[in-house]
């Protein structure tokens, strides 16, 4: 059952009005950021007693990160939610699977996400949600933090729109190539994370461009909003 995102239902009528008009493609992230910043402020100014609730999907080294920070968010009123933080730990996943494979939506503990969502969404502002802390190094769970609820949660992640089933007008799916994301992870990887290169070619080729191409691009059917981002560096 979808979660409403303020007190009460969205009304029909002007989700529906409002899914049409936003149902939009765009090349590269400068043009959708000012756009979309523009749609979410006139929303919020329509809904003013209703909480923003924005969805950001799409492949690995995407861009989903860099167009959260671009949006520029008020620190004040946002609360942005990385899905990183719900991957189960890595022996959880071999002792289940047999292997640790990241990239697939079973490697995320998708009942923790959907009941810190509804918490969430159901807080009064301001109160606080206890969220877990995931160390992509070690690829285990190292804790958990308290995070407080405000007018407005961007949720990002892989498989955000599959993640969350929740009414807003802003679902958004950025979409890169396969050649793109090879590209970004590439440099991602070796710097950030220090994997070595053949090992993150290795991986690519046995488990993210499967999964991207069974179960990630599948997303782009729920989105509102889709952005083509192969032009920008950046992931």
């Amino acid at each position: 059952m979808p979660i409403p995102t303020g007190e009460g239902r969205i009304d029909p009528d002007r989700r529906d009005i409002a899914l049409r008009d936003l149902k939009k493609e765009y090349e590269g992230l400068d043009e959708a950021v000012l756009a979309i910043r523009e749609q979410v402020q006139s929303w919020e100014q329509d809904n003013p007693d209703k909480r923003t609730l924005v969805l950001v999907s799409g492949p690995t080294a995407g861009g989903k990160s860099t167009f959260v920070e671009r949006m520029d968010f008020s620190p004040e009123d946002t609360t942005v939610l990385s899905l990183d933080r719900y991957y189960l730990e890595k022996d959880e996943l071999e002792a289940r699977d047999g292997k640790a494979n990241f990239s697939l939506p079973s490697a995320l503990d998708t009942e923790r996400i959907r009941s810190d969502v509804q918490a969430f969404l159901s807080a009064k502002q301001r109160e606080k949600v206890k969220v877990p802390i995931f160390d992509m190094r070690v690829s285990e769970r190292v804790g958990e933090e308290d995070i407080p609820v405000t007018r407005c949660l961007v949720i990002e992640g892989i498989y955000a729109l599959d993640q969350v089933d929740a009414e807003t007008p802003f679902k958004v799916y950025i979409d890169v190539t396969e050649d793109t994301m090879l590209s970004r992870k590439l440099a991602r990887d070796t710097a950030e994370r220090g994997i070595p290169e053949d090992v993150v070619k290795e991986r690519f080729e046995q488990n993210v461009r499967p999964a991207t191409r069974e179960h990630v691009t599948t997303q782009r059917e729920k989105a509102t909003i889709v952005i083509h981002n192969d032009s920008e560096e950046k992931a």
